[in-house]
C-alpha cells in the first residue's frame, strides 16, 4: 500500500461542492481495478490537497495515481479549470 500526497489547484473561486465532485471523480476513476482503498481530499487557498491510499505496486504508485487523477478531471464539465499540481508519495507508509 501506497500513501500519495496530491494537490489540486484551479483559477475559478473555490466552492465546497467542487471539491465533493472532485472526491466522488476520484472515487469512481479509481474503482474500476480496485487499487484505491481510500482518500482524503481537503479544500485549500488554492483548490484542494489530500491523500489517496492505493493498493500495488509501490514503485509505480506515483503513474498510477497520476493517471487516476487525471481521469478524474478529464470530461467533467465542473472540473474544467482544474489541474493536478503535484503527486509525491509519502514515506509514511
Amino acid at each position: 500500500m501506497s500513501l500519495i500526497l496530491v494537490e489540486f489547484r484551479t483559477k475559478d473561486r473555490f466552492a465546497p461542492d467542487v471539491a465533493e465532485l472532485l472526491a466522488a471523480r476520484l472515487r469512481h476513476a479509481g474503482s474500476g481495478d480496485g487499487s484505491l482503498l481510500h482518500l482524503r481530499l481537503h479544500p485549500s487557498r488554492a483548490g484542494a490537497v489530500g491523500g489517496l491510499f492505493l493498493m500495488g505496486d509501490v514503485l509505480t504508485a506515483e503513474a498510477r495515481c497520476r493517471e487516476l487523477c487525471l481521469g478524474a478531471l478529464a470530461g467533467e464539465a465542473g472540473l474544467q479549470e482544474w489541474v493536478l499540481d503535484s503527486c509525491t508519495r509519502s514515506d509514511l507508509l
